[in-house]
C-alpha cells in the first residue's frame, strides 16, 4: 500500500503515524515543510520514502526505527535534518539529495548499518553548501559509495572513524 498525503497538507501533528504499519511507500507532498517529531517513528513496514518538494525541517526522531526503510530521496532542498531523524533505519541502503541541503545534525542517520550509498547533491548544477555535523552518519559501517562536493562543510567525525570517505 502506498500512502500519498494530500497535496495541500501544510501541518501534521507529532506522532501522527507513529507505529503505523499500514503502508510501505510514502510520498511527502511539497506543501508539507516540517515533518514533526516522531511523525512516522516505528512504522516498520515503510520501505520507500520520497520528499517531493523543499523541506524546512525534519524534526527529531521523525522516522526513528523504521527498520524496513531502505531508500530515501529528497527531490527538493532540505534546510535541516535534526538529530535521530532517521535513527535505527537498519535496512536503509541509499539516500539521495537531488538538490541543496542546509544542516544534517549529529546522529541524524546514526545506526543505519546497511547504508551503502549516499549522494549529497552531486547531480545538481549548483553544488550544495550544506554542513554535516559530527556523528551525523555514525555507525554506518556498510558505506561503499559517498559523493560529497567540496563545497560541503563537514565536521570531524561526521562519519565513523573506520570509514575512509576519501576512498569513496
Amino acid at each position: 500500500v502506498e500512502l500519498w498525503l494530500p497535496e495541500k497538507l501544510t501541518y501534521m501533528g507529532h506522532h501522527a503515524f507513529f507505529d503505523c504499519d499500514s503502508f510501505h511507500m510514502l510520498n511527502i507532498p511539497a506543501s508539507l515543510k516540517v515533518v514533526p517529531e516522531n511523525a512516522f517513528a516505528y512504522s516498520e513496514s515503510l520501505n520507500r520514502l520520497i520528499f517531493l518538494g523543499d523541506i524546512n525541517s525534519i524534526e527529531k526522531s521523525a522516522f526513528d526505527s523504521c527498520t524496513n526503510l531502505s531508500y530515501v530521496e529528497f527531490k527538493g532542498n532540505v534546510r535541516l535534518i535534526k538529530e535521530n531523524a532517521f535513527l535505527l533505519c537498519t535496512s536503509m541502503s541509499s539516500v539521495d539529495f537531488s538538490k541543496n541541503f542546509g544542516t544534517i545534525e549529529s546522529a541524524a542517520f546514526r545506526c543505519n548499518w546497511n547504508l551503502a550509498r549516499i549522494n549529497l547533491g552531486v547531480y545538481n548544477n549548483t553544488p550544495p553548501t550544506g554542513r554535516i555535523r559530527k556523528g551525523a552518519f555514525a555507525n554506518t559501517w556498510s558505506l561503499k559509495f559517498v559523493e560529497i562536493p567540496v563545497s560541503v562543510k563537514m565536521e570531524y567525525g561526521a562519519f565513523d572513524d573506520d570509514v575512509d570517505i576519501r576512498k569513496m
